[in-house]
């Protein structure tokens, strides 16, 4: 056991020690059951070291008391063999080695006398106990707490929003508008004898409608929308999007109108022999082509779809005059199922999932050729439209 002034230093340390290790635990642990176990497991830990401690300081004290008498022994030619072999003689030892020590020397002071107290083999390695009995049982604490930490909830600690790069929102935030050059190779099965009407100023259809469509994409996409080309095979198919554009321009007396996807109960897409030659109507003929699957046109996609065709309109009827060349009619927007089929239940509606669906006659191709030819104002007003649909829609 320790001697009375080593148990009078060690009891204040490793009091504060304890509390202090109680309070981590307090502090750490999530709950009482845990608090508990972990105690448990500290009292053992301390029982276990004190045992420890005693047994390592008695072996201490007789290696120290050993080791003065084998020392002085040698000094004054005593033979190593009479090591002590109890405590008993040790202490005689010890007290006769230092009579025979000061006998010797004229300055008793240089020996000062043995205190088995003080000895280094009692006081060295129970200091170093205490030491290794503090950093194991900071070791558990530690062990708690690291096992408690995976069943702590999160802290509602406010944090600043991590800042988005802005090309990122803005590529997650613009609108998809997918631009359909009408008639443009490759055609959608069902409909590949339609080529577009000849004439214009461009020779054909179809080369005014590619011409129309970059120019129209350039713009969009200087106005912050997302562009996506098309030809008359709608690629990719039930493509999602805010806005399904497609391009034409009539054939030689016809006009100039604005077409939107129909929502009406067991009617769809048109229909017409082979591969889109005669009238259109709603069920197959006979003999029409096999088509590829329909998406829905939903009242939702109606009412987007009649929206968006009212603000073309309101921007491309004002550009539609004798000034800019037409000569021809704008009848505006087409009336709901009673308008013109081709423009209302046209394929292009039933091959994507976007918001809103139309189709645009830009003139006829032979009154309103001169306006025709006017495609950077076209695809002006177009583009007036489009943004203006979007921005009220709140997509842009």
């Amino acid at each position: 056991m320790a001697t009375a002034p080593a148990a009078v230093m060690a009891a204040p340390a490793m009091t504060v020690m304890t509390r202090a290790v109680l309070v981590v635990m307090l502090a750490a642990v999530p709950t009482r059951a845990v608090f508990v176990v972990m105690l448990v497991a500290v009292a053992a830990a301390a029982l276990a070291l004190g045992r420890l401690v005693r047994t390592v300081g008695m072996t201490g004290f007789r290696f120290g008391c050993a080791h003065r008498w084998i020392s002085f022994g040698r000094d004054n030619e005593i033979q190593s063999s009479a090591i002590p072999r109890s405590h008993a003689d040790a202490d005689a030892g010890g007290r006769r080695a230092g009579r025979l020590a000061f006998r010797h020397r004229d300055d008793r002071d240089a020996i000062p006398p043995h205190d088995s107290s003080r000895s280094p083999g009692r006081t060295a390695p129970r200091r170093l106990l205490l030491v290794g009995a503090a950093v194991v049982t900071a070791g558990i604490v530690g062990a708690a707490v690291l096992a408690s930490a995976g069943t702590h909830r999160p802290a509602l600690v406010p944090t600043t929003p991590t800042a988005t790069p802005r090309s990122l929102t803005s590529a997650r935030l613009r609108p998809i508008v997918y631009i359909q050059a009408g008639h443009q190779p490759p055609g959608e099965p069902g409909y590949t004898a339609q080529t577009g009407a000849s004439g214009g100023p461009f020779g054909t259809e179809v080369a005014f409608n590619v011409r129309l469509a970059r120019a129209l994409s350039a713009r969009l996409r200087a106005s912050g929308v997302i562009v996506r080309q098309t030809p008359a095979k709608v690629t990719p198919w039930g493509a999602r999007g805010a806005v399904f554009i497609s391009l034409h321009f009539d054939a030689a007396g016809g006009s100039a109108g604005i077409g939107y996807a129909v929502h009406q109960r067991g009617r769809g897409e048109n229909y017409y022999q082979g591969e889109g030659s005669g009238t259109a109507r709603p069920v197959p003929y006979p003999n029409s082509a096999p088509h590829r699957k329909a998406t829905a046109v939903t009242t939702a996609v109606q009412q987007s779809s009649l929206r968006l065709a009212r603000d073309l309109a309101a921007t491309f009827g004002p550009i539609h005059t004798r000034a800019n060349g037409a000569r021809g009619r704008f009848r505006g927007v087409e009336p709901g199922a009673r308008g013109n089929v081709r423009m209302q239940f046209f394929y292009g509606y039933y091959r994507v999932n976007t918001r809103a669906r139309v189709l645009i006659e830009c003139g006829a191709a032979d009154l309103d050729s001169a306006f025709l030819g006017r495609v950077s104002l076209i695809a002006g007003a177009i583009d007036k439209g489009l943004v203006a649909y979007l921005h009220q829609t709140k997509q842009l």
